[in-house]
C-alpha cells in the first residue's frame, strides 16, 4: 500500500512537469503571436527557474533571434549543458561573453566545461583572461599553474607557480615550483625556492633534494652541502653521495669528504674512482697504514692501476716500511715501462729504498738500470743522470777501478763541465800513473774553480811529481 502511494506521488510529479512545460510553451506561444518577445524571454526565465530545461529551451531558441543580451546567452548555455549538449552550451558561453567580457563567474564556468572535456588549452586560456580582469584572482592563477604543470610547460609552470608562492606558500606549491623551475633549467631561482620551502618544511626531502641538485648546477657549494645535509645517508644514491663528497672536498670538509665517498663507495663496491679519492684524502692526511688499505681496495678491482700501485709504494715509504716499499715499487713498474719524470723519481726513490735496507748492490742495479733508460734523454733528464755517474764514478774510485771511474766522469762532462768530475779524472789518471792527462784535467777544473781546495792540493801534488 506505501509503495503505491510512493509511486503515486511521483506520477503526480512527472506529470505536473508535463503540464508545466506545456502551459509554459503555450503561454510563450501567445506572447509569440502578439510580437511581445519580452513577455516570452520572462516565461522563459520562469521556466528556467523552476527547472523546466525543455520549456525554457523551446522558448529561448525563439526568443534569442529578437532579444540578444548576456543574461540570455547565459540561461541558454546553462540549458544546453543540462540537456547534454555540452558544445552549444559553450556556444552560447562565447556569445555572452562577446555581450559581457569583463564577467569573470561566466569564464569560470566556461574554463570549468573545458576541464571536465580534457580541453586544456582553451581551459588554461580562459584562466588566463581572467588573470587579466584580475590579476589578483588566486584561483585562477592556481588553476593556470596547475594545467602548465600536468602538461609539463615547465616555463609557463615555473611563472605561474612564482605567482601562486606570494599568496600560497603550502607544500604543494613549494614542490611544484621548485620542480618546474628546475625543469625550465633556472636553477639560480629554484634554489631559492628550494630554500625558502624548506625553511617551512625542513622535513621535505624532495625539496632538499632539488635544492642540492640546484646549487650544484649554480656551483654554490655551500648551499649544496647544506641541502645534501638534511637527506639521510639511506636515501641518497651512490652518484649522490659521491657527487657530496665532491662539494665537501671543493668546501674543504675533509671529514665530510671522507664520509660522503666512503657512503658512496658504500652503495656503489664497483665504482672504482672513489677508493682512490679516499685513499688520496688518507694520504694527503698523512693517514698511511688507511691510504695503503684503500689503495689495496682499487687494486683488488684493477690490479694494473698504475697510480694506486705508485702511491701505495710512497705510502710504504713515509711509514719507513722499505721491504714492503720495494716491493710495491717493483709491481709498479712492472706494469709502468714508460720513460718520464715521474718514473725517474719513482726508480730514485727505489733506489733509496734498497740503500736502506742495506741492499747496496740492488740500488746499484736500479742506477744501471735507470742509466739505460735515460741512453739518448740525457739532456732531458740531466739532473737525474749526472747524480747517478757520480755515484757509480765515486763507488768506483773508492774501490780502485780507475777505468770505470773515468767513463762515468767522461759521461759528466760531457753533458756539463764540473770540477767534481774534473778532479775524478785527475785522480784516476794519477793512479794509473797517465801524469799528463791528471795534469790536463786539474787545468781545465782550475779554469773553472781556481779557488777550489781540491785543485790546489792537486795542483800542488802533481807539480811536485
Amino acid at each position: 500500500m506505501k509503495k503505491m502511494i510512493i509511486n503515486s506521488v511521483i506520477l503526480v510529479f512527472f506529470l505536473t512537469g508535463i503540464l508545466f512545460g506545456q502551459d509554459y510553451f503555450s503561454s510563450a506561444q501567445k506572447a509569440f503571436k502578439k510580437k511581445d518577445y519580452d513577455a516570452a524571454y520572462k516565461i522563459a526565465k520562469e521556466a528556467y527557474a523552476q527547472d523546466s530545461v525543455e520549456a525554457a529551451w523551446k522558448i529561448l531558441l525563439v526568443v534569442k533571434e529578437n532579444i540578444q543580451t548576456p543574461e540570455l546567452f547565459d540561461i541558454l548555455a546553462d540549458v544546453n549543458i543540462k540537456k547534454g549538449i555540452t558544445e552549444y552550451g559553450i556556444i552560447y558561453y562565447q556569445e555572452a561573453d562577446k555581450l559581457d567580457s569583463l564577467n569573470v563567474k561566466r569564464k569560470f564556468t566556461m574554463a570549468e566545461i573545458f576541464l571536465k572535456s580534457k580541453d586544456y588549452t582553451n581551459a588554461v586560456n580562459m584562466f588566463l583572461k581572467i588573470e587579466r580582469i584580475d590579476p589578483n584572482n588566486s584561483k585562477a592563477i592556481s588553476s593556470a599553474a596547475s594545467i602548465f604543470f600536468k602538461a609539463k610547460m615547465w616555463p609557463e609552470a615555473a611563472l605561474y607557480y612564482d605567482k601562486v608562492l606570494k599568496f600560497n606558500k603550502d607544500l604543494e606549491t613549494y614542490l611544484n615550483s621548485v620542480r618546474a623551475n628546475f625543469e625550465s633549467k633556472n636553477f639560480d631561482r629554484s634554489l631559492v625556492v628550494a630554500k625558502e620551502g624548506i625553511a617551512l618544511f625542513p622535513k621535505e626531502l624532495k625539496l632538499a633534494r632539488y635544492g642540492y641538485m640546484s646549487a650544484i648546477k649554480t656551483a654554490k657549494w655551500q648551499d649544496a652541502l647544506n641541502c645534501v645535509l638534511l637527506i639521510p645517508d639511506s636515501d641518497l644514491s651512490a652518484s649522490e653521495a659521491k657527487t657530496a663528497g665532491d662539494v665537501a672536498n671543493v668546501l674543504q670538509k675533509d671529514s665530510l669528504n671522507i664520509k660522503y665517498y666512503k657512503l658512496a663507495a658504500e652503495k656503489d663496491p664497483n665504482n672504482k674512482d672513489l677508493f682512490v679519492k679516499l685513499a688520496d684524502n688518507a694520504y694527503n692526511e698523512k693517514k698511511y697504514d688507511q691510504a695503503i688499505d684503500l689503495y689495496n681496495k682499487k687494486l683488488a678491482i684493477d690490479p694494473k692501476h698504475e697510480y694506486s700501485l705508485k702511491f701505495k709504494a710512497y705510502s710504504y715509504l713515509q711509514k719507513e716500511d722499505y721491504p714492503n716499499a720495494i716491493r710495491s715499487f717493483l709491481d709498479w713498474m712492472n706494469v709502468n715501462t714508460r720513460i718520464s719524470d715521474t718514473t725517474i723519481h719513482a726508480y730514485l726513490q727505489l733506489a733509496d729504498c734498497y740503500e736502506k735496507a742495506d741492499s747496496s748492490a740492488k740500488k746499484a742495479e736500479i742506477y744501471s738500470k735507470l742509466l739505460k733508460m735515460m741512453e739518448g734523454n740525457e739532456k732531458t733528464y740531466l739532473d737525474s743522470y749526472i747524480p747517478i755517474c757520480y755515484y757509480f764514478a765515486a763507488r768506483a774510485a773508492k774501490a780502485s777501478e780507475w777505468n770505470v771511474c773515468i767513463n762515468y766522469a767522461q759521461k759528466i762532462i760531457s753533458l756539463r763541465e764540473e770540477e767534481s768530475a774534473l778532479i775524478l779524472l785527475t785522480s784516476s789518471y794519477y793512479n794509473l800513473k797517465n801524469i799528463d792527462k791528471a795534469v790536463e784535467y786539474v787545468r781545465k777544473a782550475k779554469r773553472i774553480a781556481p779557488n777550489n781546495k781540491d785543485v790546489k792540493d792537486w795542483l800542488r801534488r802533481l807539480s811536485e811529481d
